[in-house]
């Protein structure tokens, strides 16, 4: 509206001139009074509908302006929102390593908990404030696994995503120990889990280093199957049949990125070695928090001769309800060495022929 009533005053102005300047050059006659009455009329026609525009103009800005102020009040609120990832992340840690995360916290001890673990991301909440966000981040579904009961929160099943940024440093030295056993030409096989992506991480940069060929790929895991094909070398290696990478098929579960196949499932290939991660260690055995993996580690164990199985000192102790493997002659645990009491008084009870620890950083320097 506005841009046609300048046009309108533009044009109304261009065409007043040459009357003007008719009328300055000859005597006023009829041609001369008729083409400056229709020029004033173009300009005051102009002036009109520019006055016009420029008012509706300011009033649909106010307008805006109004709108705006009124949806920002309305909009709800979500008071330390870049906080909640982080506190999810709090939640997990705090609940995951538990001896028992599936037995219910009190929500005020919890909250105590998460307030001693990241003072600084809840300084400024009090105990209630920590309990309704944690409720909150349970209502989004921001932490899956979360669930509350009369007796508190807890944790029905792991999380691939909040494991992989919890004992990074110590899941980076176990996966480096547990490659070191990968020889060109083997044929293992992976179940799903951070430690083992971190191994899988490892020997697809050795394949495009070219210093790992030959090499068969079993695995449940989606997201090893994703790092694998991830990597342009990697593709290469498969095509050229320099890299075979089998996927095991069966029920997905997204809370561990992994397919669920059957105790019938089978390897094309027999296997060299295993490398299968765990949840919990005790003196008798190895365990999960319920069933999602427990027959691909248990397919694993059968067909393979040999099986690592990677985990860092975090679950030594934990005492969770499945177990899928105890100790015996084929199976070796790579883990770090524990700095808590607990967890190395676990360690004194178990075989020492089976277990081997990953070399720190400085110790690998020197």
């Amino acid at each position: 509206m506005l841009e046609s009533a300048i046009a309108g005053l533009v044009t109304g102005l261009a065409s007043i001139l040459p009357a003007t300047i008719l009328a300055l050059l000859q005597k006023p006659n009829w041609s001369v009074l008729i083409s400056m009455t229709i020029a004033c009329g173009a300009v005051g026609f102009g002036m009109h509908g520019f006055v016009y525009g420029r008012r509706n103009a300011l009033h649909a800005a106010k307008m805006a302006a109004q709108v705006a102020r009124s949806t920002a009040t309305l909009r709800p609120s979500r008071p330390h929102q870049d906080d909640e990832a982080d506190l999810a992340a709090t939640v997990f840690h705090v609940l995951w390593n538990r001896a028992d995360p599936g037995k219910p916290m009190d929500p005020l001890r919890l909250a105590h908990a998460i307030a001693d673990h990241a003072p600084d991301v809840l300084a400024d909440r009090n105990r209630d404030d920590i309990v309704r966000s944690v409720e909150r981040i349970r209502r989004l579904g921001e932490l899956p696994p979360l669930v509350r009961n009369r007796e508190g929160f807890f944790l029905d099943s792991d999380d691939l995503h909040f494991k992989l940024n919890m004992a990074v440093e110590h899941k980076r030295q176990i996966a480096e120990t547990a490659a070191a056993y990968v020889r060109p030409g083997m044929s293992i096989a992976f179940d799903g889990g951070s430690t083992t992506l971190q191994v899988a991480r490892i020997l697809s940069s050795r394949i495009a280093a070219s210093t790992l060929f030959q090499l068969r790929i079993t695995t449940s895991s989606i997201q090893v199957c994703s790092e694998l094909l991830g990597v342009p070398e990697c593709r290469e290696a498969i095509r050229d049949g320099e890299l075979s990478v089998w996927s095991m098929a069966g029920p997905l579960h997204p809370s561990c990125w992994t397919m669920d196949p059957p105790n019938t499932e089978d390897c094309p290939w027999p296997l060299d070695l295993a490398i299968i991660g765990a949840n919990g260690i005790q003196p008798d055995g190895f365990y999960l928090p319920n069933e999602h993996g427990y027959w691909v580690k248990k397919t694993l164990l059968r067909l393979a001769p040999r099986t690592l199985i990677v985990a860092d000192s975090t679950k030594l102790g934990k005492q969770l309800p499945v177990r899928f493997a105890p100790w015996s002659e084929s199976i070796t645990l790579i883990t770090n060495r524990p700095d808590d009491a607990a967890a190395r008084r676990i360690l004194q009870t178990l075989p020492k022929h089976s277990v081997v620890y990953s070399a720190p950083r400085s110790a690998e320097k020197s």
